[in-house]
């Protein structure tokens, strides 16, 4: 089994960042769908040895220019598509898919509306933590823990503090 602290939008709000590390530091990786507002180092820095897979949002071109929009990566038969969102009209899933087909991936993860999000649809679940900084409907921090277990079963906390 793999387990991973899914965030997105930290906004600078390292507070935050720093509880959902503690909260669990056996953690296998931590996915950020960008808009970290701080440079990538400070993040690496924060998580400690646990591995950081980071991508820019539309907040990070200035102080993360070198981040790539969009990554995807392999993790227990899964394939995983982290992206900002903003170059891809989320909330809504159509330009998500086509690119998620593309890459062969069947978990899209994304961040940009500071809402909970989760969707399945054709074979691909859509998966959005809310935000480090404040969720907008709530106000309070949000994180997701996702559970990619050896059977290529997915378990998927949402956490709202």
């Amino acid at each position: 089994m793999k387990t991973f602290l899914v965030c997105s939008d930290i906004h600078g709000d390292r507070y935050h960042f720093d509880r959902m590390v503690k909260s669990l530091p056996s953690a296998d990786g931590i996915i950020c769908a960008g808009d970290i507002s701080c440079g990538p180092d400070e993040i690496r820095k924060q998580a400690g040895k646990i591995p950081v897979y980071l991508v820019q949002g539309n907040c990070d071109r200035w102080r993360a220019p070198d981040l790539p929009e969009t990554i995807s990566f392999r993790a227990q038969g899964h394939r995983i598509m982290v992206t900002h969102g903003h170059l891809f009209a989320v909330p809504s899933t159509g330009t998500l898919k086509k690119e998620a087909r593309r890459r062969g991936c069947d978990i899209v993860i994304f961040g940009h509306i500071h809402r909970y999000f989760r969707k399945e649809e054709d074979g691909i679940l859509y998966l959005n933590p809310g935000a480090v900084c404040g969720c907008r409907n709530t106000g309070r921090p949000s994180w997701m823990i996702l559970e990619l277990s050896d059977d290529g079963s997915v378990h998927v906390d949402y956490i709202e503090i």
